[in-house]
């Protein structure tokens, strides 16, 4: 089967295998206005271990109908340096650039991944590449694979995916980076609300 729309996403360094929202609530947000999606996850796993066959298998998935490749980055690793793990969870209190990654090249990414990025570039020019989110690695791959990035859309992207995938539709140009930021109250009750369920689940564990 074909797609319109591939999205590789991961929580990466993490001890147990976990799903990742954003990808999935974006890959649902399509699937309501009639658009295929194709999610992988434990992408950097997939990359490290079955790189080869990964790409034989997007290069499958893709068709004339399809839109972009979307590369979730908040969670997810895509160079081979550990992100910064604390307390069991990737370490964002700092968004972008992260002191071990300084001097990282697009050689320095997992291999197979750069060959498929080539791959889609070259042979594929009308498939979109499309880098989602704002996390440790984010800056270091935009600004490696800036040249072959048709869009970087900062932050959650439910809002702004529709308006990407009709704009190519209709042939209209997107701009190289979309800002898709919360507003400030929606990321304030976010944290509280995290926060109200760390003290909930503390509490819980009294009484086991």
């Amino acid at each position: 089967m074909k797609y319109n729309a591939i999205i590789f996403t991961d929580l990466s360094d993490y001890f147990i295998p976990v799903r990742v929202h954003g990808a999935y609530s974006i890959a649902a947000h399509l699937r309501n206005h009639g658009y295929t999606v194709k999610v992988i996850d434990h992408q950097s796993w997939l990359w490290q271990n079955h790189g080869k066959e990964l790409v034989g298998l997007v290069e499958s998935l893709i068709g004339p109908e399809t839109i972009f490749i979307g590369f979730s980055s908040t969670f997810s690793k895509y160079f081979r340096e550990p992100l910064n793990i604390k307390d069991g969870l990737p370490n964002l209190v700092k968004f972008g650039r992260h002191p071990n990654l300084d001097g990282l090249k697009k050689e320095d990414c997992f291999l197979h991944m750069k060959e498929l990025i080539d791959r889609v570039h070259l042979m594929h020019p009308h498939v979109k590449l499309v880098l989602g989110g704002q996390g440790l690695q984010t800056v270091t791959f935009h600004e490696q694979f800036e040249e072959e990035l048709d869009c970087w859309i900062r932050g959650l992207g439910e809002d702004s995916i529709l308006t990407f995938v009709r704009n190519v539709e209709k042939g209209i140009e997107n701009p190289p980076i979309i800002e898709d930021v919360p507003p400030l109250y929606l990321t304030f009750i976010t944290r509280r609300m995290f926060l109200i369920k760390r003290i909930t689940y503390s509490n819980m564990r009294c009484f086991l």
